[in-house]
């Protein structure tokens, strides 16, 4: 949010500072999976995200597709039940009872073979603990895209032209009209003056509630979300899962890490699902199986199944790609679930906030941004109407 709007500031001639205690794309912004979706929210949000989708595409073709890593591409949705392998297993460890039960009479015929997989369910999902049942698009390649949110996050940043300072902000200074005329660095040692001041700090934003108590601003939760990201030479392969309740945040971002075990869950069902993700060792060592080239056969490039080249001297098999990575980030959530864009109340037009994105905030980043910026420079807010986004709606 913080880099989008310090870009479109900068369309107009504005040069921002942009503070932050821990760095560029620290937070959600560098841990997110980038899914940019053009119609999958409801209103008010739905015009913010049609609005923002379309920015997406502005953005590639300005900082370069490629420095992003911004694609289209299509999104699938799989019903997933377990299959009979899986259930055959079960019956066979649970102490003989299964195997009784599925003990075939004597001339009886014999079970019909598994169902075709249908027809939209992708062909790496090959794993043989679990059948798909069901699959149908979510989106075509005019509707769904990805972005690296990290590299969109340090590109939109650089050419916005605007000063990085790594400080903590700690408080504002306010004249005596309650506008704000400065934030306070780490505990109040420095004071960095300000003409308009924009809060976009994610689920970190309640922080102003003790700044500001005359804005009327409410809490702002952090849902800790899980993410395991597999190298690959091809694209990394992002899998996340296992949100936890809104709560509050702790200071540092760097203290933001994975609750025991979810990573570890999120790496056996990805394996479950496709031998392309199998592990091959465990815990944070662990290497997932495939080669990257597509074809499943994890490097064994003579097709014997032993995973090596042909003997003799020929073609070494590739190393293993690098081991996944596990993080956790948190989501920012506003009691109503609605982003939180526009002026504070009691603050004269000074403060503006953005955030409470929840789990879309790379998608809503871009049209955000611009909202932001068009109410600082033009006074209102020409992207989307940001009537149902205000703060005030939460003032008593």
């Amino acid at each position: 949010m913080g880099a989008a709007t310090a870009y479109y500031l900068s369309r107009r001639g504005v040069t921002a500072t942009v503070v932050d205690r821990a760095g560029v794309a620290a937070a959600a912004s560098g841990k997110a999976g980038g899914f940019l979706a053009a119609d999958w929210s409801d209103p008010p949000v739905a015009g913010l995200a049609a609005a923002s989708f379309a920015l997406h595409a502005e953005l590639a073709a300005t900082l370069g597709a490629a420095a992003v890593d911004y694609r289209r591409l299509s999104a699938t949705a799989v019903g997933l039940s377990p299959s009979a392998a899986a259930t055959a297993r079960a019956d066979a460890t649970d102490g003989g009872r299964g195997r009784r039960r599925g003990r075939r009479r004597r001339g009886a015929p014999p079970s019909p073979p598994p169902p075709l997989p249908p027809r939209h369910a992708p062909s790496w999902l090959d794993g043989d603990a679990w059948a798909v049942v069901s699959a149908r698009p979510l989106g075509t390649p005019a509707t769904t895209a990805q972005v690296h949110p990290a590299k969109l996050t340090r590109a939109l940043l650089a050419a916005s032209g605007a000063t990085l300072t790594r400080a903590a902000v700690t408080g504002v200074a306010t004249a005596a009209d309650g506008s704000v005329t400065g934030v306070l660095l780490d505990g109040g040692a420095e004071t960095l003056p300000c003409g308009r001041l924009v809060i976009a700090t994610g689920p970190w934003a309640d922080r102003a509630v003790a700044w500001l108590p005359a804005a009327g601003l409410p809490p702002v939760w952090g849902t800790k979300a899980h993410s395991v990201v597999y190298p690959r030479p091809g694209g990394e392969v992002y899998v996340c899962g296992f949100a936890e309740p809104p709560a509050a945040v702790p200071d540092d971002p760097a203290a933001v890490v994975p609750t025991a075990g979810a990573c570890e869950r999120l790496v056996a069902f990805a394996g479950e699902l496709t031998g392309r993700l199998r592990s091959g060792g465990g815990g944070d060592s662990d290497s997932a199986g495939g080669d990257g080239d597509g074809d499943g056969d994890g490097g064994d490039s003579d097709g014997d199944g032993d995973g090596q080249g042909p003997a003799g001297g020929g073609v070494a098999p590739p190393p293993p790609p690098p081991p996944p990575v596990h993080q956790a980030c948190c989501l920012p959530v506003s009691p109503d679930g609605v982003p939180l864009i526009g002026w504070l109340p009691g603050t004269g037009d000074t403060v503006a906030i953005t955030t409470g994105h929840s789990c879309w905030g790379i998608l809503l980043g871009p049209a955000s941004g611009l909202a932001v910026a068009q109410l600082i420079v033009d006074g209102v807010a020409a992207v989307v109407d940001l009537t149902p986004f205000s703060p005030s709606r939460f003032c008593s």
